[in-house]
Formats: C-alpha cells, structure tokens, sequence
C-alpha cells in the first residue's frame, strides 16, 4: 500500500473496493498511454489483492484454504504466470506466514471459541442456540464440532429442501434437546 502511496497513484483509504476501482482506472490510463509507474503499480495493486483474498480466506475459511491459496500462489510464481506473484512471493514475510500457517494445529480458531461459548450457554438448560453464517464451509465445521460435542442440533442451508426445512425448525422449536440451529 505504501509503495503504491509513493508511487503517487493511492490517495486515501486503501479498501479492497477502492483497489479494485483503481487498478480499472489505471488500466485504462496504460491503454490510453504506456506509462511505466502506472505499469509497475498495477503489479503492486494486483499483490495487494492477492494478499487481501489471502487474509480473507484466514478470517472467514479455515486455515487449510488458506495455506492452499499461497500453495497456489506459489505455483503460479514457479511457472513464471506474474512478475507480481513472483516477487510476492520471494518476499520473506510471505514465506513466513506460509511456514506459520503449515505449522497451526488449530484449522479454525474460531472453532475453539465457539466450542467454549457452547459450553457456557448449554450449562443453562434454557438456551437455545441459532448460528448463522454466510459460508457454508463454516457451517459445515460447526456441525463437525456439534457432533464431537454431542449436541443435538437442527440444520438449514439454502440446499436443504423446503419440506426438510420445515422440519429442521419444528425439531429446533419442539424438541427440547435439540438446543442448536
């Protein structure tokens, strides 16, 4: 982001969004105009990206398709796809967080924290539970750990059919041990 500061084309807040609308508006200027520091920060914004899909994927995936995407990445830099990947790629700090991630034995730590909201809200008979996620996979890993941990549990995705559906919510609203949605 720094370079691309420096570079004078990044002014502002640097969102993926506003990424994305710059790296349009520059290719447009190198179309019209070869210019070689617009060129090299298309080559920056393209990193940038990559890198933000990266920490996407950490926060919101699990660690496995995180470290798979840089596996990816470092693929497409041996096959000489990108100059950007390439010296991504070559920089130190990536090289490290891919070692850090092969070396997690957590796949998702927001796993571990919600095994221990479980444990709190089902110590009190009363509760109910519903989780929602707009990722499937991350419902999947809830469901795993439900099932690890013994919970009876109702389940709704948008590819259960509508009659299954129906009966996921009269299981989670009548059945009293089924505490989880």
């Amino acid at each position: 982001i720094q370079e691309l500061k420096n570079r004078r084309v990044l002014f502002g807040f640097a969102s993926k969004t506003n990424l994305l609308i710059l790296q349009t508006r520059l290719m447009k200027e190198i179309n019209q105009r070869r210019d070689l520091n617009k060129m090299l920060a298309v080559s920056v914004l393209a990193q940038a990206l990559k890198l933000s899909h990266a920490l996407e994927l950490l926060e919101t995936q699990t660690v496995s398709s995180f470290t798979s995407y840089l596996k990816d990445l470092y693929n497409q830099a041996q096959a000489k796809k990108s100059k950007g990947v390439q010296r991504l790629v070559k920089d130190p700090l990536f090289s490290k967080a891919y070692t850090l991630a092969t070396t997690l034995s957590n796949e998702h730590p927001k796993i571990n924290e919600l095994k221990n909201i479980l444990q709190d809200l089902l110590a009190d008979d009363g509760h109910k539970i519903l989780i929602f996620s707009e990722w499937e996979r991350m419902l999947e890993l809830v469901k795993e750990q439900a099932e690890h941990m013994r919970i009876d549990y109702a389940w709704h995705t948008g590819k259960v059919s509508q009659p299954k559906r129906r009966e996921e919510i009269k299981k989670f609203k009548k059945e009293p041990n089924c505490r989880l949605f």
